[in-house]
C-alpha cells in the first residue's frame, strides 16, 4: 500500500519523453483552461452550469481516454 509507484499521470508523461518543461506546461495550460471555464460560468450564470460542467467532465475524459491508451503505466523495477 505504502510502496512507490510511477503511476501519476504527470509522471507518465515524463516517462513517455515529454520532460518536466512540457509537462508543467501543459498543466498550466489546463488550470489555464479551467479557469477560463470557471469565469464564464460566473458571467453566463445558473442556467449555463450544466453545460459547463458537461464540457470539464467531457475534457477529462478525452484527455485521461488519451494518457490511458497512449502511456499505458509501467512496471516500476527496484
Amino acid at each position: 500500500m505504502w510502496e512507490g509507484h510511477r503511476e501519476h499521470y504527470y509522471q507518465r508523461l515524463v516517462q513517455a519523453g515529454w520532460g518536466h518543461r512540457k509537462t508543467l506546461l501543459a498543466e498550466f495550460a489546463l488550470m489555464g483552461v479551467m479557469s477560463l471555464i470557471a469565469l464564464a460560468g460566473l458571467y453566463l450564470g445558473p442556467a449555463a452550469h450544466h453545460g459547463i460542467w458537461a464540457l470539464v467532465v467531457a475534457l477529462y475524459l478525452v484527455l485521461i481516454g488519451m494518457l490511458e491508451f497512449r502511456l499505458p503505466a509501467r512496471a516500476v523495477h527496484g
